[in-house]
């Protein structure tokens, strides 16, 4: 193979992930990745209207602070937020202020 197609190359954009100590051995670098099972959509909206009455001041809680904290994907904490609103369980007191409707 290597008289008919040359030596060997490594493609440089390739060595992602890979840390090079010694051009004889690579050391594959373990990335940790977060296996826990999904939270089931109920428990979602549970855990969003339970951060929006603890960080709810007089004028409402601060939908980044209730985002940053909910422990779901920000895509998600938004669809739910947004849901919610349509629902009537929540509405925005003013930009980005979250208040539960009582």
């Amino acid at each position: 193979m290597e008289k008919l197609y040359g030596e060997l190359k490594v493609n440089e954009s390739y060595k992602k992930g890979i840390e090079i100590e010694d051009p004889n051995s690579l050391k594959v670098i373990e990335e940790k990745i977060d296996y826990s099972p999904p939270i089931p959509i109920e428990s979602q909206r549970q855990t969003i209207l339970g951060l929006v009455d603890k960080y709810d001041t007089e004028d409402g809680a601060d939908m980044l602070n209730v985002i940053s904290n909910s422990k779901i994907n920000e895509y998600e904490t938004n669809r739910i937020i947004e849901e919610l609103i349509k629902e009537g369980e929540i509405f925005q007191i003013s930009p980005g202020k979250l208040k539960l409707i009582n």
